[in-house]
């Protein structure tokens, strides 16, 4: 799965129901996850820990907002 240290917005189609989301906060980051409802990005979730979580993404954009050193770790959409 491709590592990542900047935003990024990944479209999952209706292929996966759900995603392994690994993240590794650093010293203080913290993660933001949003979901575009079609005119507008809705916070779901803020991750300030080091672990694993699965999320739920089946046909939606989500983007992902890393601060202050997180990396995370999600695969790319299909």
């Amino acid at each position: 799965m491709p590592r990542f240290t900047t935003q990024q917005t990944i479209t999952y189609m209706e292929v996966q129901e759900s995603i392994y989301l690994l993240t590794n906060h650093g010293a203080i980051g913290q993660l933001t996850i949003e979901s575009f409802d079609g005119q507008d990005w809705i916070l779901t979730d803020t991750i300030t820990t080091t672990g694993g979580q699965e999320l739920f993404i089946k046909g939606q954009t989500i983007r992902f907002t890393p601060t202050d050193g997180m990396v995370y770790t999600a695969p790319l959409g299909r």
